[in-house]
């Protein structure tokens, strides 16, 4: 698999713009997540059309300016699980997914496997 490059294309403002937008929103749902090297799972718990909005525009946004970011969502009886992955060989998976969580999940609850 050929990596690609780690950089997001946000300008800053917008990129400003997207972490009050996720910072704004987390407070609709509770969220832990696990930690591994080169993913991380996400349980979102809370009002589900909440949860669903957010990740619908999380994912969007992402996806268009993060190509190294993959998303699994799988909803769930309580709300959503997301496996959030990074596509790369450059030894820095598992900081790129610490920092991709507390960016889009920033009242997460973090631990390592």
């Amino acid at each position: 698999m050929s990596s690609l490059p780690i950089a997001c294309s946000l300008s800053d403002s917008d990129l400003a713009a997207a972490k009050a937008s996720y910072e704004a929103a987390s407070s609709q749902y509770h969220a832990s997540a696990r930690i591994s090297e080169n993913h991380a799972d996400v349980v979102l718990t809370g009002d589900k059309t909440a949860i669903h909005a957010l990740l619908s525009e999380m994912v969007e946004r992402e996806r268009a300016c993060c190509p190294f970011l993959t998303f699994e969502i799988e909803e769930t009886a309580g709300g959503f699980a997301v496996r959030l992955g990074v596509i790369s060989a450059s030894g820095l998976e598992t900081g790129i997914v610490q920092e991709s969580v507390a960016t889009f999940f920033p009242a997460a609850t973090m631990t390592s496997t």
